[in-house]
């Protein structure tokens, strides 16, 4: 039996957007089986400009060449702090045959790495109960600040 190897590795928009789409419908999905969710139609040029001016950060973790899973984070100065930036995670998303093999969290390290190098609050939006809250809940640099609700807009 041959044995993989899961990498980790910085990407961009393209690659999210080429390599990980199928994920990203996977995820789509996923996300709306549990809550309110918009049809799928990324902006795929407001994440370019984002990414040329700095702002958008992508990683892909591949068995192999096989895209398994990614994680895209924008950064952003804190509302409250023109000075304090921050990394907030858009989307993190494994394929559910490699959960709970630590992809996931290699993902959170790499982004953290990556909010560490920018001097940046690393902010995660996790839904209640989720396999990503129980993670967080269990690293202790994390504390939960904010509770999330949404609504639909009105079809009046």
């Amino acid at each position: 039996m041959a044995t993989s190897t899961i990498e980790i590795s910085r990407g961009d928009i393209d690659d999210l957007h080429f390599e990980a789409g199928s994920l990203i419908v996977e995820h789509h999905c996923e996300v709306q089986r549990q809550a309110i969710v918009h049809a799928l139609s990324p902006d795929w040029g407001f994440l370019e400009r984002m990414e040329n001016a700095d702002r958008a950060y992508v990683l892909l973790a591949k068995d192999d060449d096989e895209c398994i899973g990614y994680c895209l984070s924008l950064a952003s100065p804190h509302i409250n702090n023109k000075d304090q930036w921050q990394l907030v995670n858009e989307a993190i998303y494994v394929d559910p045959i490699y959960r709970r093999r630590g992809v996931g969290l290699a993902l959170i390290r790499c982004m953290e790495e990556v909010a560490d190098q920018m001097r940046a609050e690393c902010v995660w939006r996790a839904p209640a109960y989720s396999l990503l809250d129980q993670v967080l809940c269990r690293r202790n640099q994390y504390n939960a600040t904010h509770t999330t609700y949404t609504r639909a807009p009105s079809s009046d």
